[in-house]
Parts: structure tokens; C-alpha cells; sequence
């Protein structure tokens, strides 16, 4: 996946005069002493762990499709929730109410999600983030609000299923086993994330009826699926015994309260129950709740056109010539003006302004002529070049990030 970027295009007047400018403490603690004096160590493998086979359908093309119409910003419907976190800005727009996403160290977030507020019956959560050359602890996701990394939580709940980008790597653990003492699956993705910025899709849902729980990350490298009956679970009931061997699947013995039953957690830039153990890397995020399992959601970063209205101009003029002719000198000229904003001889903020969004910026030399967007500008410098000759306005797009 690339990097998150919007396009915006400025009106521009196009005027030929020979194309001269006018102007924690935790249930792992043994596990977590060793794996942080690892951490140093080589890096990781880009490995798949040989999961057991189950009896579990394959993810179909519905499952993987983007086909679900897109959602507003920052609402309800039926069957969705979308929210967004401006990790750079320090703002949100989610109902904490349903994603309670908070901010504690600058560009530290964690959220809580429930999955259940007022009747809701979501199923799937998706993640999308723009992650640029993550560092350390980056992104996290997990079924337990004390989770750390490196699997287990602080013996808040069973249900302790955990993932966590460490720089490009991904780690996975399932739940503890209690029965057996090992967890019930911990998988390594050493080229998760493809380095630069990527748009980081990361999902989990637990289809109603089932004791199978879906973890998916696709961050432009080595994309991961997991299924299995030991990942992030909704619906489970107390236990009636620590022994129980139903226990981190269909029951759960530490949340006998069943308190975190209905909810799943994420952090940006840490991970979610230790502040200590943070990192770098997330820009944004932007996550939607469904009440279908099947159905992906279009990527709520997604770039979305935009108009900017530059603040000054660079003038042109085209000599006089048929309508056909005219448009096509203008169209040539438009072109080879783009050109010299992509090799650098130009800055377009400087001459323009900054015609996109606010709070970001254009991409470096991402500029781009849209094609057939040259129409005469009369009233405008008529005769500029000569009788006949006239002002033609065109349009130049850039990348904004």
C-alpha cells in the first residue's frame, strides 16, 4: 500500500509569452526479561508459524474485497462506526462512547473499543494507519487492556490475544493457555511493513456463533491471516473452573466478571498497556466497526479530491491561432510548466500557496497537469500576445500528504 495522500488542484492562468513567468507488571514477566535483552539481537525472520489445521472455512473473496460503500467520518449507521485520530494534531473525533481513544505522551495514543454500546452487535474492527519508518513499539492491537507486547497481559483476562509492529516486524501471540502453560500460537513477521510511509491495514473480528477469532495486517510487505480459536474473541463466558479446557477460548477464568468481554483495544505509537514501552511511526489512523464480519470497508485514509485556489499567479499567453490550435498550445504549455515543479526548478507553495488540506502539505515534485483542463480566460489580458492572442486557464494537480 502507498502512503495516505489527497489530491488538490489549483486554477491556474496559462498566458504564453515564449513560455516566459510575468510573475507493567504482567503475567509474562519471565517471558518479557528475555525477549527485551533480545530486542537488540538479529532481526527478525520473515516467517509464517505452521498453524494447526482446523475446521474452518477458507477466507473467500468477500472477506478480502473492498465492496462496502464508503462510511461518513465520525458516525453510526446501522451497521457501521467510523472514527478518525490525527495522531500529528492531537485530535479525535471519536465517540468514547465507542472508541475511547486518548491521548497520554505526545503522538501516544491508546483506545478502548466496545463492541457492544448501546445494543451494537459490531463483529470487525478495521485499522487502517499511515505508518512512516516505524521505530520501536509502533502500533499494537490486543483483547486485553494490560497487554504489553511480547504476549500475556497483567492477569486482567484470559482473552490476552496481542499483536504488536516492533519497528517493521510483526509479533503475534494468542492466548495464554492456561491448561498447558504456552501460549496458543505466536507467529513473526520480520518485513511486515515495507519501510517509507505505508497505509497499514489491520484487522480482527470473531464471527457470531464461532469459536474461531480473525487477525489480519497487510503494511505493504509480507501480509499475515490468522484463524484460529486462541485470537481476539467476543461473546465468552466465565469458567467454571481455572482447569476448564475450554479456558482463553469460549471461557475465561480471569475475567470471570466478563468486564472486557464486549471490548478490544489498540495503541498508536506504544503499546496498550505500558507507556513505557513506546515507539514511533503513526500519522493517523482511522478505524471502523461492522457489524458484518465478511465485509471489508474501503480504506478511510483514501485520498479524496479537493479544490485549492492558489494565492497568487504565474501568467501565460497563448498566440493567437483556431480555438483547436490554441487549446492545443495551451495544453503543451500547461504540461511543460508542470515539468519544471517535478525536476525541481520550482517550489509550488512558494508561487501558489499551500492549496491542500489543512495540516498537510504537497508531496515533493507529486505535481501533475490534469489533462484537458484548458479553457480560454477572456477579459483577462486580451491581445497579450499580439491580436488575437488570450489568457487560458488550466488546471495543476499535486499529492498532498
Amino acid at each position: 500500500m502507498n502512503a495516505s495522500k489527497t489530491i488538490a488542484t489549483a486554477a491556474l492562468l496559462t498566458l504564453f509569452v515564449p513560455a516566459v513567468a510575468c510573475d507493567s507488571e504482567d503475567m509474562d514477566s519471565a517471558v518479557d526479561a528475555e525477549l527485551d535483552a533480545a530486542i537488540d539481537g538479529p532481526e527478525l525472520t520473515a516467517t509464517l508459524a505452521d498453524l494447526d489445521a482446523l475446521p474452518v472455512d477458507e477466507l473467500d473473496a468477500e472477506e478480502l474485497a473492498l465492496n462496502a460503500p464508503p462510511q461518513p467520518v465520525s458516525t453510526l449507521s446501522q451497521q457501521v462506526y467510523q472514527c478518525d485520530i490525527d495522531v500529528l494534531n492531537g485530535t479525535t473525533n471519536c465517540d468514547p462512547q465507542y472508541v475511547d481513544a486518548n491521548e497520554f505522551d505526545p503522538s501516544e495514543w491508546t483506545a478502548n473499543v466496545d463492541m457492544r454500546h448501546k445494543g451494537a452487535n459490531f463483529r470487525r474492527m478495521d485499522i487502517y494507519a499511515e505508518i512512516c519508518d516505524p521505530s520501536e513499539y509502533a502500533f499494537a492491537v490486543a483483547d486485553s487492556p494490560t497487554t504489553n507486547g511480547w504476549g500475556g497481559d497483567s492477569s486482567t483476562a484470559d482473552h490476552d490475544a496481542e499483536a504488536h509492529l516492533y519497528g517493521t516486524g510483526l509479533q503475534v501471540y494468542g492466548t495464554l493457555d492456561a491448561t498447558h502453560g504456552a501460549y496458543g500460537n505466536h507467529t513473526s513477521l520480520g518485513s511486515a511493513h515495507a519501510g517509507g510511509c505505508q497505509v497499514v491495514h489491520t484487522v480482527v473480528y470473531h464471527k457470531e456463533g464461532g469459536d474461531v477469532g480473525v487477525f489480519s495486517f497487510d503494511g505493504g510487505g509480507s501480509p499475515m491471516t490468522i484463524r484460529d480459536t486462541q485470537t481476539f474473541k467476543l461473546d465468552y463466558q466465565a469458567c467454571a473452573t481455572s482447569s476448564d479446557p475450554a479456558r482463553g477460548i469460549s471461557c475465561d477464568f480471569e475475567d470471570s466478571s466478563l468486564s472486557d468481554v464486549d471490548r478490544w483495544h489498540f495503541g498508536l505509537n506504544r503499546t496498550v498497556g505500558s507507556g513505557s514501552r513506546d515507539g514511533a511511526g503513526v500519522q493517523q489512523a482511522c478505524v471502523v466497526l461492522s457489524e458484518d464480519a465478511g465485509v471489508t470497508p474501503p480504506d478511510c485514509l483514501a485520498s479524496q479530491s479537493v479544490e485549492g485556489i492558489p494565492e497568487g499567479t504565474r501568467k501565460f499567453c497563448i498566440g493567437a491561432g483556431t480555438p483547436a490550435q490554441m487549446q492545443a498550445q495551451c495544453e503543451q504549455f500547461a504540461a511543460n510548466w508542470v515539468g519544471w515543479y517535478t525536476n525541481g526548478s520550482y517550489n509550488y507553495s512558494s508561487h501558489w500557496g499551500n492549496p491542500c488540506p489543512q495540516g498537510t502539505s504537497p508531496v515533493p515534485n507529486s505535481y501533475f497537469y490534469v489533462p484537458n483542463s484548458c479553457v480560454p480566460y477572456p477579459g483577462v489580458g486580451d491581445g497579450c500576445g499580439g491580436p488575437g492572442s488570450m489568457n487560458y486557464e488550466h488546471q495543476i494537480g499535486v499529492m498532498c500528504q
